[in-house]
């Protein structure tokens, strides 16, 4: 009888112990899977999808805006450089109009070519004369040119004759003619001439002689 007291009393012992040292492994299992919970619910440093999407907008209307004034800034550019081109246009038809000159009390013939400009290229001993005016309407063309030299001036003599045109129209009709004179057999001196084509003049300088 003492024995299976004894025996039932240990027994009763071991199981206490062991209940016992159960007990806090599983608090410390508890604690280690509360501790591994928290740091993933913890999103305090984390983007919201919406965020990114807001910051992605801005990114966009920035670049968006950039570009924008970069084109802007290019328009300017452009539309100062047409400026400019155009101020350089109008300084070089100043020039040429006044380098050529109609004279308003030359009695024009009714033969000869009405003769608003002439301009002048001189290119080595060739004398290069491009005459622009308007007949009085579509019947009319040119027919032919003379010169002649007078001390240092070169006449010219531009005609028109009518053409075999029906029904043409009444209206004035623009030309433009090339006259060309060789001055490589004549005796020049270096200097400024004179040339008069129906009316208008205009000079060219030789800057060496001719002989």
């Amino acid at each position: 009888m003492k024995k299976n007291k004894f025996l039932k009393l240990f027994i009763v012992m071991f199981l206490g112990i062991s209940l016992t040292a159960c007990l806090p492994q599983q608090e410390t299992d508890d604690s280690d899977s509360s501790d591994t919970v928290t740091p993933t619910e913890d999103t305090s440093f984390r983007a919201t999808p919406t965020e990114e999407a807001e910051e992605d907008d801005d990114d966009e209307i920035n670049t968006y805006t950039f570009d924008k004034e970069s084109e802007e800034y290019t328009e300017e550019e452009e539309k100062e450089e047409e400026e400019e081109e155009e101020m350089e246009m109008e300084e070089e038809d100043i020039y040429e109009s006044d380098g050529s000159k109609k004279d308003p009390n030359y009695d024009l013939r009714e033969d000869q070519a009405n003769v608003e400009s002439i301009s002048l290229v001189l290119s080595g001993t060739e004398l290069n004369i491009t005459a622009e005016g308007n007949h009085p309407d579509y019947c009319k063309g040119i027919d032919k040119y003379n010169w002649h030299r007078d001390g240092d001036n070169f006449i010219v003599d531009l005609t028109i004759k009518d053409l075999s045109v029906e029904n043409c129209a009444q209206a004035e009709k623009p030309f433009s003619q090339e006259i060309n004179i060789e001055l490589g057999s004549m005796n020049m001196e270096e200097g400024i001439y004179t040339v008069e084509v129906n009316g208008v003049s205009d000079t060219f300088q030789l800057s060496d002689a001719i002989n």
